[in-house]
């Protein structure tokens, strides 16, 4: 006797409302995400001040970093997520941002005076690679992650990849106001990075 054909919606197959909260939760990430790319970028400046001061070559080092790790980010972040397409994966590279960006508050000091003496320009452009290359590295991979575990069907990939990319830019542009008119000056750079730090973890 033929085995009957299992139905839509039996056992093993995930269910529409799961599947749609799973997608709600992975474009908050991404907005969060957005906003942390932008949160460390700014405070990028701040953090390397004390040592190389406020100068042109201090925000066209932090500007480069930032923009070398997220092409780096994307870049691998799209090959792993075809390797490896789970939730999991990425939730673990977020905790591995999450873990550096807290340790930031201890290591930028020693890690700058390190470097102090190798110029205006080679100075910054090195430290800021320490510091911010590994966890903007981390979060630039958030966007490909959501994009491969959000689209459903192939036809629908360039509307998710313009949801994706949109809601992370939303979320860099909140981060970006609220960085530079709140935490910056209400808060203060280390209490912010461990809010960051804080805010991945979650």
């Amino acid at each position: 006797m033929a085995k009957p054909a299992k139905a839509k919606g039996a056992p093993g197959a995930p269910p529409a409302e799961s599947a749609t909260v799973r997608t709600w939760y992975l474009l908050a990430t991404t907005f969060l995400t957005g906003a942390a790319v932008m949160v460390l970028e700014v405070l990028g400046t701040r953090v390397v001040a004390p040592v190389f001061g406020h100068s042109i070559d201090v925000w066209t080092a932090v500007i480069s970093v930032t923009l070398v790790a997220l092409a780096g980010g994307y870049h691998v972040g799209g090959r792993l997520a075809d390797r490896w397409p789970q939730p999991a994966v990425l939730f673990r590279i977020i905790l591995l941002a999450a873990f550096w960006v807290g340790g930031l508050s201890w290591l930028k000091g020693s890690a700058l005076d390190a470097m102090s003496d190798l110029g205006p320009r080679t100075g910054p452009l090195i430290g800021c690679t320490v510091l911010f290359f590994a966890p903007l590295f981390g979060l630039a991979m958030v966007g490909p992650f959501v994009v491969r575990l959000a689209t459903r069907e192939v036809g629908h990939v360039g509307r998710v990849v313009g949801r994706v990319t949109a809601i992370s830019t939303i979320g860099s542009v909140a981060g970006t106001i609220a960085t530079g008119f709140v935490l910056i000056p209400e808060v203060g750079v280390d209490r912010t990075l461990i809010g960051v730090a804080a805010l991945l973890l979650g």
